[in-house]
């Protein structure tokens, strides 16, 4: 999981930094981004930080309140108050209201769907096997009466849940959780 984080990571340096960043792959990005840091748009990045930072401390000062919300709401306001879209940071602009009717994506053709399904399937896949084993921990913790919905396994996947199909990792930090 860690790889899926770096590449959702180096996807969005460009817009933190308010570049173009260019490539088809994980190192062909970072060379793109590495080639044009240097036209950092500055008030973009730091909107970006200020409102990263913002989203840690509120999460960490209040994890009552949905700090996600809070953040985005600040932005908005901000991006109203100081005009950001004359001064160069890019922002969405109108959102059209109502609910989008349900349809594929204009680049998506009937002969897609095949293998976008088998992808779809392996990404389930992967999420099931790495829920199961922190679920059970959370299962051992609570009193035995107690049961959750939703977290019943298929016969079939019985041997990926027991062999822990490499997410030991989420084990161990959810065991020592408590420590």
């Amino acid at each position: 999981m860690n790889g899926i984080a770096l590449s959702i990571l180096v996807g969005q340096l460009g817009p933190l930094f308010g570049i173009t960043v260019d490539g088809d792959g994980f190192f062909r990005k970072i060379a793109s981004f590495a080639s044009a840091v240097s036209g950092t748009h500055a008030l973009t990045l730091a909107t970006g930080v200020a409102l990263f930072v913002l989203l840690r401390v509120l999460k960490h000062a209040t994890p009552r309140i949905p700090a996600p919300l809070i953040v985005v709401a600040a932005a908005i306001a901000a991006a109203y108050a100081f005009d950001f879209a004359a001064r160069g940071v890019a922002i969405v602009g109108a959102v059209p209201g109502g609910f989008p009717l349900p349809q594929l994506p204009a680049s998506v053709t009937l002969d897609d769907l095949g293998s976008l399904a088998f992808s779809a399937c392996g990404i389930v896949l992967v999420s099931f096997c790495s829920m199961m084993p922190t679920a059970r921990l959370r299962r051992q913790e609570r009193l035995p009466d107690r049961r959750e919905p939703g977290l019943h396994r298929p016969r079939f996947l019985e041997p990926c849940v027991r062999a822990g199909a490499g997410f030991r990792g989420q084990r161990r930090r959810f065991a020592n959780r408590g420590r």
